[in-house]
């Protein structure tokens, strides 16, 4: 690892107004090293990470500063030339697919329209590509996936697509923005050995932008702290988990989850969300057969499983949003229709959901204003003062500042959009918060913010289904934990959580 590959100098990204968001960036990375970005939301990360692509979002531009990699400079680069090197070049991995992936597309198709954009291969080579690629990824090469859309796969699923579409090409750089964040551990863990092993055997640099500081042990070769645009230390990984040079880096181990010694209150008696015999099916293949729990006031059931179990379908069902689903529910002793259009407005107040792709639960042309008034204004009738009231409380309880109401979210980073996300469905002022890997795009410190915001509520009498890939969340926050088992569900202490992550359930398909 001698070699750099990558070598950034004097980078500066700034915004209409003149404010920098990167602030005279430089680093190297060699052949066949991982570097870690790590810092909190807001830091610049994502944003670094589209400026070694020669790109900024919208409202900002690179104003200074010089990238090379494998000695070519990308900054000056325009047109075809340009196009070429983005995924020739330079591969990126995006934290969400649903920005990333088209939806109207077969996944072959979009494989292989990748491949023709920049590569020619003669056809039983540009089969064996794509197929090994998948293969790498950990996800099937069959004639039958390939002829799947985005929307039918799971949300572990279109993550390893997205790795797929970036190795497809075989870079020289790998830009990594939070790739793993959907998936459960078991194949969290087969592709960063995926990843590690080209690295290794290519000689391909990569840039790993990452809020899991857990993760980042495991893998990095070297750790980059970034903080409001600035880099403030550069460590190999094992001298920045023994100990961070600066203090900051230091305030960031100290907030990891795992660290967190407080439980939430235990649950009262009655049971607030009943379910009893509950099926669900997607695409004819049964997904949970008769399943049967219950969610008490105050408590935190957490939902665990593989990547394509049917976390997520259960996690729907219970807000109305299921297909192929039948099954009774109960809301505090009262049948609880399963079809969303079926629900009164009481009961669809009551249960709410966050959703694990923040970026397309929230309207990209609305502001951050504008969507946290809708339901303050549907479900209690503000207005006026205690409309800016309220829309500033919502705010404070995720740990935003008021002048994010003025933004719209693709201004905002990812962990921004998820806790826009939280504080729209607490504004409803739900007794039943169902939690789609909510803190996975979170870093460390705003994680433990979350979760104490969660145990806060739920000493208030909130009910919270917590779906989740992290262990150690599970153990900071649930009281009891569901995990799917051939179709059934089966119930386990919370304190088992670091062997309940390789259930024995197959992807879907």
């Amino acid at each position: 690892m001698s070699e750099h590959l990558l070598t950034v100098s004097g980078l500066r990204v700034a915004l209409a107004s003149g404010r920098e968001v990167l602030k005279g960036i430089s680093l190297n990375i060699a052949a066949g090293e991982i570097v870690a970005l790590v810092g909190e939301s807001g830091a610049g990360k994502s944003t670094l990470a589209l400026a070694l692509l020669a790109h900024a979002r919208r409202g900002a531009r690179v104003s200074a500063g010089q990238v090379l990699v494998a000695g070519q400079a990308l900054l000056g680069l325009q047109g075809e030339a340009l196009r070429q090197a983005r995924g020739g070049l330079v591969g990126y991995v995006p934290q969400d697919p649903a920005m990333a992936l088209n939806p109207a597309r077969r996944i072959g198709s979009l494989l292989l329209e990748t491949l023709r954009a920049h590569q020619r291969l003669a056809g039983p080579a540009e089969q064996a590509r794509l197929r090994q690629t998948l293969v790498d990824v950990g996800l099937p090469d069959d004639a039958g996936f390939l002829r799947r859309y985005a929307h039918q796969l799971s949300g572990g699923q279109q993550q390893r697509l997205l790795l797929a579409l970036a190795f497809v090409l075989q870079p020289r750089l790998i830009v990594l923005d939070e790739p793993t964040t959907a998936l459960d551990v078991t194949t969290q863990a087969h592709v960063l050995e995926t990843l590690r092993g080209l690295c290794r055997q290519r000689g391909v640099a990569a840039l790993y932008v990452s809020h899991d500081l857990g993760l980042v042990e495991a893998l990095a070769d070297r750790v980059l702290l970034m903080r409001d645009g600035e880099l403030l230390e550069s460590a190999t990984a094992t001298a920045f988990f023994r100990q961070p040079r600066h203090a900051y880096g230091q305030q960031l181990l100290a907030a990891m989850p795992q660290r967190s010694t407080r439980r939430p209150c235990a649950p009262g008696a009655d049971a607030l969300l009943s379910v009893s015999g509950l099926s669900i099916r997607q695409g004819g293949r049964a997904l949970l057969s008769a399943a049967a729990f219950t969610l008490h006031a105050g408590e935190c059931l957490a939902l665990v499983g593989a990547s394509g179990c049917g976390k997520t379908s259960l996690a729907r069902a219970l807000v109305g949003l299921g297909e192929e689903v039948s099954g009774q529910l109960l809301l505090e002793g009262a049948p609880l229709p399963l079809p969303l259009d079926r629900r009164d407005a009481r009961q669809r107040r009551a249960v709410q959901y966050v959703f694990q792709n923040a970026y397309r639960a929230l309207n990209p042309r609305l502001r951050i204003a504008q969507s946290l008034a809708t339901p303050l204004r549907h479900c209690f009738g503000l207005a006026g003062a205690a409309l800016q009231a309220a829309l500033a409380e919502a705010l404070a309880k995720v740990a935003l500042p008021l002048e994010v109401l003025r933004k719209y979210p693709g201004e905002l980073s990812g962990g921004e959009r998820q806790r826009v996300a939280i504080a729209r469905a607490l504004a409803c002022r739900p007794k039943v918060l169902v939690c789609d890997e909510i803190t996975s795009a979170l870093d460390a410190a705003n994680q433990v913010a979350i979760l104490d915001l969660l145990q806060g509520l739920q000493a208030e009498g909130l009910a919270v289904l917590f779906v989740t890939h992290d262990p150690q969340v599970v153990r900071s926050l649930a009281n009891r934990v569901l995990t799917f088992d051939a179709g059934r569900l089966l119930e386990r202490p919370a304190d088992l959580a670091p062997v309940l992550f390789n259930p024995p359930c197959a992807a879907v398909g």
